[in-house]
């Protein structure tokens, strides 16, 4: 998953390859970002892009 503005510009170091990465099957998974989370931006605007292999998303939550 990356992070990107309204305008679709991916946010410094939390980019795909920023993403660690996760495999399994769980109901509730906190992404992060080489250790970082989306806490940096709390009240802006901000696109979440999933790129998924072999998977399926069925929902997703963020708080």
């Amino acid at each position: 998953m990356r992070v990107s503005d309204e305008l679709r510009k991916p946010q410094p170091g939390f980019d795909y390859d920023d993403c660690d990465v996760f495999k399994g099957d769980k109901v509730a998974h906190e992404v992060t970002w080489q250790g970082k989370s989306l806490d940096a931006f709390a009240g802006k605007v901000i696109r979440l892009e999933f790129q998924l292999h072999d998977a399926d998303l069925y929902t997703f939550r963020a708080q």
